[in-house]
This record gives structure tokens, sequence and C-alpha cells, in this order.
């Protein structure tokens, strides 16, 4: 399902409500299924985002230990777990996503939308 993400904390801590309107939030293809996680080594759901189904490019960190805890027609809420660094000992903060899913033709406005972004700012570089 394609969305509209918002994450909802910084470090585990929330953002200010008020604060959230100054983030940018990511358009990307929103995925929930299971995965072995190597570094504690089970299985475990886990929530990405990436740019489209055939992109490796994650948007944002996965967030381990995955669940929605809210989901409407309008709006889904997930939270898990976010991990900062790699290895044993790295980092893990508390994480939520504000997910807003997209119709088809949302999902193509984005994107020409981002192209024309794109193709002007190559032009004023080469210009």
């Amino acid at each position: 399902m394609f969305a509209f993400v918002h994450r909802l904390r910084r470090q585990g801590q929330l953002i200010p409500r008020h604060q959230l309107t100054h983030h940018q939030g990511l358009v990307g293809l929103f995925t929930l299924k299971e995965e072995r996680d190597r570094e504690i080594m089970r299985t475990l759901p886990v929530a990405r985002l990436k740019e489209h189904d055939t992109s490796s490019v994650e948007l944002l960190p996965a967030l381990l230990d995955a669940m929605v805890i809210y989901a409407s027609p309008a709006t889904w809420t997930v939270t898990g777990w976010e991990r900062e660094e790699e290895g044993l000992y790295g980092r893990a903060y508390q994480q939520s996503w504000w997910l807003i899913p997209l119709k088809p033709h949302e999902v193509l406005e984005h994107t020409r939308a981002q192209a024309t972004r794109l193709l002007t700012s190559q032009h004023h570089t080469v210009g």
C-alpha cells in the first residue's frame, strides 16, 4: 500500500503535535511482514517504507516488532522499535508512524511532482 508517512517520535520522545506540521512526511510503499532478525535470532513483524515495490531504497529505518495500533480507511498508526545502529549494543528507540493511505491517482500526482522538482533542480544546476 502506498502511503504518506509521518514519524511521530524523535529518539523515542513524542514530537509535539504542533511541530509535526513542520516535519515533511514521506510517500512510499508501506509493507508489514514477518522477517528473520539476525541480531536477536528470531522472527518478528517488520514494517518498511520503500520508494516502490522493486526498490531496495528504504525511506525510513525499519520498524521492528511492528504492530498496527489503529487502522481506518483514512489513517493508520503503526508502532515498533527503530534501531539507530546495527550490532549487539546498538541503540533502539520506540517509534510510531502515522500513515495516510494513498489512492493510485494520488501516488501518480506525487510521482509527477517529484519528477518536476528533480528536473527543475537539475536545470538550475546546469544553467
